[in-house]
């Protein structure tokens, strides 16, 4: 899964990659309207598919008003995944005003706000909606479909306003402290 969160509440719809090289039927079809679902045979981030996220992003943020320009830019901070540093995705972020920042390994915990307050109360959350889950329907694991709607029911629950102000406070990105890393390393 990839998501995308900003200091001002805006979301982009998740990224879900199933394991597999055709679509079969629709698992993310409890998850929502604006869920991309992609397959992939080893169900991980490639490069091609990032690539076909940052256009995605692109258009939703000139969709949501997101007025970027030469002069008047945005900023999108990745992890460090060798998926997101190609030259095309680069260039074409570049070319439309976005800027893109790779951080290095072993800081995404203490720079990337989904990382300082996200990941920790989705992983709690998932496991109370696949244990409540697994209780309930103790007959049948868990297929694909099931896994979009825990993971979608879970980020409703811990990505909320309160939650992304936080992260984005707590690093110093908004209001910004270019000291705020001092002392998380």
């Amino acid at each position: 899964m990839l998501s995308c969160i900003n200091a001002y509440n805006v979301t982009l719809p998740n990224l879900y990659i199933f394991r597999g090289n055709r679509f079969k039927q629709n698992f993310s079809a409890k998850c929502g309207l604006s869920i991309i679902m992609v397959m992939q045979p080893k169900a991980w981030m490639i490069a091609i598919l990032f690539d076909k996220w940052i256009s995605h992003f692109i258009i939703s943020i000139q969709n949501s008003g997101g007025n970027r320009s030469p002069t008047n830019r945005h900023l999108l901070i990745l992890d460090g995944h060798n998926s997101h540093v190609t030259l095309d995705v680069v260039h074409k972020a570049m070319g439309v005003g976005l800027n893109l920042i790779t951080l290095s390994s072993h800081i995404s915990h203490a720079l990337q706000p989904l990382y300082v307050i996200g990941f920790k109360p989705f992983k709690i959350a998932f496991k109370t909606y696949r244990n409540v889950w697994t209780l309930a329907y103790k007959v049948r694991d868990g297929n694909k479909e099931d896994l979009a709607q825990w993971v979608s029911l879970t980020l409703m629950k811990t990505l909320t306003i309160t939650n992304i102000c936080k992260g984005f406070s707590s690093i110093r990105i908004l209001p910004l402290n270019p000291n705020a890393i001092v002392g998380k390393m």
